[in-house]
């Protein structure tokens, strides 16, 4: 989480490549030189373009709000010396979306660090109160274990949005809304989940969406929780007789003395 602190402003070189390149047209870039700085490698294998390096803004949470409340809002450059080529490289669109938002995978490293297989998050300027409440979600539940890792936040320049960069955690469920009879889960693993809520109701969230497509499973076999755009804080839970634990609880067929214990 130390990473959600920092700050980085960057000049946009290529703001008349990407203007261009939105209106269709495919300017060329030859002779030109990345900025040394924090910024991604668009690379979209599927339609075959790979763009230029896009400078990205490393967000905290105040950087945020002022965002959604004036797009005018650039966060304050850092000293030169902290500055440094960190890397995020997007390969690709994965299929788990929420409402708003679109998933990529990507693989992402902090200047010296290793590099991580991750997931980034995206949403449009317009709907960065979603994206705060994510930030908010991943930030009060961070030492559960039952969240993916959250390593940033950015914004991108020119393109008006910005992102969540976070663990690439595991595998969902189901890509759809299949039926919960469907998953072919153990009754230990059914136990299991059904108590990766109960600990995500400890920390004060209620998810909102409960579905197979936002459920992955860790290597390890553990639960994880993804996709809390409709989730709630602050919340007080009252136990198994709460809305979200009883509708999980029959979801999964769990009887009343398993849940209670």
């Amino acid at each position: 989480m130390e990473t959600i602190n920092q700050r980085m402003e960057i000049t946009d070189p290529w703001a008349a490549y990407w203007a261009d390149w939105l209106k269709g047209k495919a300017p060329t870039t030859q002779g030109k030189q990345a900025p040394q700085s924090y910024y991604a490698i668009m690379n979209f294998p599927a339609d075959g373009f790979t763009g230029p390096d896009v400078p990205l803004d490393l967000m905290t949470r105040e950087d945020l709000v002022a965002h959604y409340a004036s797009e005018s809002y650039s966060p304050t450059p850092p000293p030169l010396s902290a500055a440094a080529p960190h890397r995020l490289t997007i390969d690709g669109r994965s299929e788990r979306c929420g409402n708003k938002a679109s998933l990529f995978q990507a693989t992402f490293a902090l200047a010296g660090g290793p590099l991580l297989d991750v997931f980034v998050k995206t949403y449009p300027v317009e709907d960065f109160d979603l994206l705060l409440r994510e930030f908010d979600v991943y930030s009060a539940a961070a030492h559960s274990g039952i969240v993916p890792k959250l390593h940033a936040t950015i914004k991108c320049r020119p393109q008006p949005w910005g992102g969540l960069i976070m663990e690439n955690a595991g595998t969902a469920l189901s890509a759809y809304d299949d039926p919960w009879e469907d998953l072919k889960l153990t009754q230990r693993e059914r136990l299991e989940l059904y108590d990766a809520l109960r600990r995500l109701h400890a920390a004060g969230i209620v998810h909102g969406d409960v579905a197979a497509r936002n459920i992955l499973r860790r290597p390890t076999g553990a639960f994880c929780l993804v996709d809390f755009e409709r989730s709630s804080l602050a919340h007080v839970c009252p136990g198994p007789v709460c809305e979200e634990l009883a509708r999980s609880q029959r979801n999964l067929g769990l009887e009343d003395a398993q849940v209670r214990t």
